[in-house]
């Protein structure tokens, strides 16, 4: 955009109203956004660079020496890299000297061409937010990735950003990434224990990235512009989900742009300690709030053509009536031992179509401390319950089978369906799993209209089964009815 072009738009909006709602957006960006809190401890590391000797890329590491392995494969996987304009910030936070002299001794076996590369940074203090702020305010880069020293990336990783740069200057570039489930054994070294899934390969959804994380930070390149130049640095209150938070808040400024390659696996550990071993789930519920907070004070710019999806999620949702695409009274309720109430719950994201029914419930909150859950179908009554199907997919990718014969409802057996006469229909199970939840899928399919005439029809099989009759009183017995 030439200069003449950019006075036009600055004079439009220095003669608009202070109460219009483009004024007000671009003041709440401005006074909420730009320099935050930290930029004032870290905006002294920032030096000026020259821009032909600027690389594209800055790799910041993670470490705390205690994964050597880890540590070196991750520089192993970097100096693949096809593309080879980047540097790489090593940050040594709250390492023994043990750690140091190990981190040291990594570096050391480097080959000398990579090795003038990398910088090692010592710190020693702050939460672990703090070596990104700290990594960032010392990025010569254009742009800046996170890659930690647990996860795997593939050799076209800086390539792929790069050419999303050539297209979206300015931009958060987000590219895709498996996940898979590995171990650390002893003696052995590190090992996958499953097949790599595609969690994590598809594009950003603004909505959804709200509630959950589908973006791992492996994932992304940050322009370095947003934090040197304009002060938006990471929240340093928080000791999980700080990258999530980071994210989030730059979006609503640059917006994203998705380059859908896969460039890497992020790795769930089985054995190994990280931040979901190092804090508690309180932790966890925490920091979720607290961005939540923090973003719900934002104002929210919607990326072109997502009005037409909100326009059809909005219009989905005021069909009522169970024969419809999508019934907005569909919930999932979930406890950690306590009656089920309205404070934990997941809305449906139904795919679909009458007499089939395929709900996506994404939990608000992750936990593997769920004792019990309850499906509501609807609002809706006298309708014929087919068929279900109900499975639980954890963070890591993997998945659990909920049995309907273990399952308790408030219908009855009508020939080979179940028959939900009253409001309210439910169907309810218990859980035992120390996985953590990421959202639950029931898929199924109801039939509105039952043939009439048939003795059963008139009996409507009244009688429900023992088994189950048992089960229900034990479900009452629980609190869970």
């Amino acid at each position: 955009m030439s200069n003449s072009k950019q006075n036009e738009i600055i004079d439009c909006i220095q003669n608009m109203s202070e109460h219009t709602t483009l004024v007000r957006y671009i003041k709440h960006i401005y006074e909420d956004m730009f320099f935050d809190n930290y930029y004032e401890q870290y905006k002294e590391n920032i030096v000026s660079v020259p821009e032909g000797e600027r690389p594209f890329l800055t790799v910041l590491i993670r470490t705390q020496g205690k994964r050597e392995e880890g540590l070196r494969e991750a520089l192993l996987c970097v100096m693949a890299q096809t593309f080879t304009d980047y540097e790489i910030i090593i940050i040594g936070h709250k390492a023994t000297k043990e750690c140091k002299q190990i981190i040291h001794e990594i570096l050391d076996d480097q080959q000398e061409e990579f090795r003038q590369k990398i910088r090692f940074v010592e710190l020693d203090e702050g939460t672990r937010t703090a070596p990104l702020n700290l990594g960032f305010s010392l990025a010569r880069g254009q742009y800046i990735s996170v890659f930690d020293d647990d996860d795997i990336l593939f050799d076209n990783w800086a390539d792929c950003f790069y050419r999303g740069f050539k297209e979206h200057d300015g931009q958060i570039l987000h590219s895709y990434a498996f996940a898979q489930n590995w171990q650390n054994l002893e003696k052995l070294g590190y090992r996958a224990e499953s097949s790599p899934k595609a969690n994590y390969c598809e594009p950003f959804d603004l909505a959804r990235q709200l509630a959950v994380n589908k973006c791992p930070l492996m994932t992304l390149a940050f322009p370095t512009v947003m934090f040197q130049k304009y002060g938006i640095t990471f929240n340093e209150t928080l000791n999980v989900m700080e990258d999530w938070e980071y994210f989030m808040r730059l979006a609503y400024v640059v917006g994203v742009a998705d380059i859908p390659e896969p460039t890497a696996i992020y790795r769930f550990w089985q054995n190994v300690e990280n931040s979901a071993t190092l804090h508690s789930q309180e932790d966890w519920d925490e920091s979720f709030a607290e961005i939540q907070e923090n973003l719900s004070r934002f104002g929210l710019y919607f990326p072109e053509s997502y009005a037409k999806d909100i326009v059809k999620n909005i219009t989905k949702n005021y069909k009522q009536d169970i024969t419809e695409e999508e019934n907005k009274k569909s919930t999932l309720y979930y406890s950690k031992g306590e009656p089920f109430h309205d404070l934990m719950t997941a809305r449906a994201v139904d795919t679909g179509v009458y007499p089939e029914f395929n709900y996506w419930f994404p939990l608000k909150v992750r936990s593997n401390k769920i004792s019990a859950m309850r499906f509501d179908i609807s609002d809706e009554s006298l309708f014929l319950l087919k068929r279900i199907d109900i499975e639980v997919i954890f963070l890591n990718g993997e998945k659990k089978i909920i049995p309907f014969e273990d399952c308790v409802h408030t219908g009855m057996k009508f020939h080979d369906d179940i028959l939900f006469m009253y409001r309210h229909p439910e169907v309810i199970w218990e859980f035992e799993d120390e996985r953590y939840i990421e959202c639950v899928h029931i898929s199924g399919e109801i039939k509105r209209f039952i043939e009439r005439g048939t003795l059963s029809t008139k009996l409507l099989d009244i009688f429900l089964a023992f088994k189950n009759l048992r089960k229900k009183r034990y479900f009452h017995k629980k609190g869970w009815f």
